[in-house]
């Protein structure tokens, strides 16, 4: 299988090079501007989404996040951007193709795969439902 992203970033030398990489990748990403998710929280449907196209700055990817529950619009943090410094590209997979080796480099302690959209949801998904326990919501 593929991976375009992870193999770039295998050529590169400074974790720099591979953060800046990383922060082109997702705000390259086809189509993220207006792109939402939805999940249940106590007992409620909440809907996030990305307000805006996704930005590099100072060394970090900033997100601005729109936050209902049901149809009613709700603060998670002060100004509603979420800033990731290392991005996540890949998931979790038990099928995936991509090994997370334990320090003896033999045994595989998880597998993953390369996955952009589905590492950002779950980054923004974590994020966001932390501010709102946070909030009490």
């Amino acid at each position: 299988m593929a991976h375009p992203l992870r193999d770039a970033l295998a050529l590169l030398s400074s974790d720099s090079e591979r953060s800046a990489l990383k922060h082109a990748a997702v705000r390259d990403f086809p189509g993220l501007a207006g792109k939402s998710w939805t999940f249940t929280r106590s007992k409620a449907t909440w809907t996030l989404t990305l307000l805006d196209a996704p930005v590099v700055a100072n060394g970090a990817l900033r997100l601005r996040i729109g936050v209902k529950r049901g149809t009613v619009a709700k603060a998670w943090n002060d100004d509603g951007i979420l800033i990731l410094v290392n991005p996540p590209t890949t998931v979790e997979d038990p099928a995936g193709d991509i090994a997370d080796l334990d320090s003896d480099g033999v045994t595989v302690l998880r597998t993953r795969r390369e996955d952009i959209l589905a590492a950002l949801r779950q980054a923004v998904l974590d994020a966001i439902t932390d501010g709102l326990v946070r909030l009490g919501l």
